[in-house]
Order: structure tokens, then sequence, then C-alpha cells
């Protein structure tokens, strides 16, 4: 990445993490601003992997290592076991819909029996399922930080924590 001080928005915090630089779109309803939290948001991850320009070796096989998901590739498959239960699962309709956005209140509660220690009684009201880590973080955040404040984020660390404050208006 190189340092790129000929930007002219000063909302830049530095190279490869600008700002958007047109907050108007327009469309069939007219002009739409960007929403600050829009104007905010950029994910320093996006900026690299958008910007790479890598020249495969045709000698290579290429193992592509940027989204995390260890299924995408057909490289972690799922035990049979578990694909079973989700079938059994889909097929009663008892589970086809929305469920309570904090989760189920069964998994919530037997995640609470798994995790309560003796100092530490849990009920499923103590727990809330999130569809993956990035929902999770951003819920946490929500939940603890107002704009404004101050946080101090572990480094090296997972982008997306910088990616939530900023579009929360949380310094980091």
């Amino acid at each position: 990445m190189s340092n790129n001080n000929n930007n002219n928005n000063n909302n830049s915090k530095e190279a490869g993490h600008e700002t958007p630089k047109n907050p108007v779109s327009t469309s069939a309803w007219g002009k739409i601003e960007a929403s600050k939290a829009a104007m905010r948001t950029s994910n320093p991850i996006r900026m690299i992997v958008d910007r790479m320009t890598v020249k495969p070796n045709p000698e290579k096989e290429l193992i592509a290592l940027s989204i995390g998901d260890p299924t995408i590739f057909g490289n972690l498959r799922t035990a049979e076991n578990v694909t079973k239960a989700i079938c059994d699962a889909v097929n009663t309709y008892a589970y086809n819909g929305y469920p309570h956005s904090c989760g189920y209140p069964a998994a919530r509660r037997l995640v609470a029996q798994r995790y309560q220690t003796p100092t530490s009684p849990l009920g499923e009201q103590d727990v809330i399922l999130t569809s993956g880590c990035s929902g999770a973080l951003e819920i946490c955040l929500t939940a603890l930080a107002n704009e404004g404040d101050n946080i101090l984020l572990p480094t090296p660390g997972f982008s997306l924590y910088q990616t939530i404050c900023e579009s929360k208006g949380i310094e980091c």
C-alpha cells in the first residue's frame, strides 16, 4: 500500500482507507445522499484485495486464502451426521421461518447450560445467537459503545472491528 497524500478528502484517515468521494447517488427516486454511517464505512481487507494485481504463476495451483470460509472450496466437508440432522430439521417445517432475533430458545438454553459455571449461572436470556462472527461483533460494539466513544482494539486483529467502529462513529 502506498501513501496517497494527494487525496482531496479531509475525512481520509490513511492511504487505502479513504472515505467515499461521491456521497450522492442519482436514481429513479432522484438524488439520494449516503448516510453518515455509510460515509464512515470502509473495509481495509476489501481495499487491499480490490487493488491487488497479482499475476498467477501458471506452474502452481492457486490456494485461495481470501474469504476465511474453509467450506467454499470444498476442502472442509460437513460431517454426514450434521447434514442429516439439518435435513431432518428442515423436513419438519418447524424451522423454515424466522427464529427469535436472539436465536431459538432451545438452542440458547443448551448454550447456557454448556457454558455456565457454579460461580457464573446462565439462562437462555443471557445468550444471544448470531449468524456468524460479523453479526456478533456488530451487535456487541453497538450495544457497548456510543458514537464518540474511544475503545482499544487488538493489534494485530480482525479488521472488521475497525470497520464497524468507524461506521458507528466510535474512535479506535
